[in-house]
């Protein structure tokens, strides 16, 4: 009977992890240039449940690199989310409510850092925990 137990509750583990990633491999989505810019929480007014949240792993892995010029990635995103953002040297587009939590509460952030000759310096995704 314990022996039984036990590998109920090893399937059952197994199940559970299997379930988790495949949600997380479904919820992650390539990146589309167009579905980023129509995906603007400014323009759809929704942060709940938006695609970019869901794309931005890959626009990193994929498209973005340190070195790239502000144009360069402008280009390929759109202008800021907020406009007084675009000739500052941090610029960042919302990416959603709580992209990649349990809980939404907040919106995360796409953040770009750039130098003072406008050349891409660092990627980073703020999530609000």
């Amino acid at each position: 009977m314990r022996k039984k137990s036990i590998l109920i509750l090893i399937v059952l583990v197994a199940c559970i992890t299997a379930a988790m990633l495949t949600l997380s491999v479904v919820n992650a989505r390539r990146f589309s240039e167009r579905l980023w810019k129509e995906s603007s929480v400014v323009k759809i007014g929704e942060a709940v449940n938006n695609p970019r949240g869901r794309m931005v792993d890959a626009l990193i892995k994929t498209r973005l690199h340190p070195g790239m010029g502000r144009n360069e990635v402008i280009l390929i995103l759109g202008l800021p989310d907020e406009p007084t953002h675009a000739n500052d040297d941090l610029i960042w587009y919302d990416l959603g409510a709580n992209s990649g939590g349990m809980f939404i509460h907040a919106t995360d952030h796409l953040t770009l850092e750039f130098n003072q000759n406008g050349v891409l310096k660092t990627i980073e995704v703020r999530r609000s925990d």
